[in-house]
């Protein structure tokens, strides 16, 4: 088998338009992973920024979670005031009543009893007179 230098150059032709044509497959593949990166890094940016804003909305939530349980506290210590005032005004009212029926009873009870005692002076008479 004889080689003939036109073949090997035609060969060799082949084999550098192979090349060339690789060589422009891997600029381009290069040129879109240049473009990836680039996404990733800015996707990377986007994905840190929004790792900072969760990061505050979660220090902020902590801290209304604890601003509203001392509120509930506070209500839950104004309402156990409330109620105990409540309940003293109830027990002052209730000694007034207590208070004003014992005056009344004592005010009343010797007009009551002079009642009676004028219906049995009345009856007593209303007997002899018969």
């Amino acid at each position: 088998m004889a080689i003939n230098g036109d073949d090997v150059i035609a060969r060799l032709e082949r084999v550098e338009n192979k090349v060339d044509a690789l060589d422009k497959k891997v600029d381009t593949l290069d040129k879109k992973v240049d473009t990836v990166d680039k996404k990733v890094d800015t996707l990377d940016r986007k994905v840190d920024a929004v790792d900072g804003k969760v990061d505050a909305v979660d220090k902020r939530v902590d801290e209304l979670a604890n601003a509203t349980k001392i509120q509930f506290e506070r209500v839950r210590e104004d309402l156990k005031k409330l109620g105990e005032g409540y309940e003293q005004g109830l027990k002052q009212i209730a000694r007034q009543i207590k208070s004003l029926g014992k005056e009344w009873s004592d005010k009343w009870t010797p007009h009551d009893m002079a009642i009676k005692d004028h219906g049995k002076r009345i009856s007593a008479l209303e007997q002899r007179q018969k």
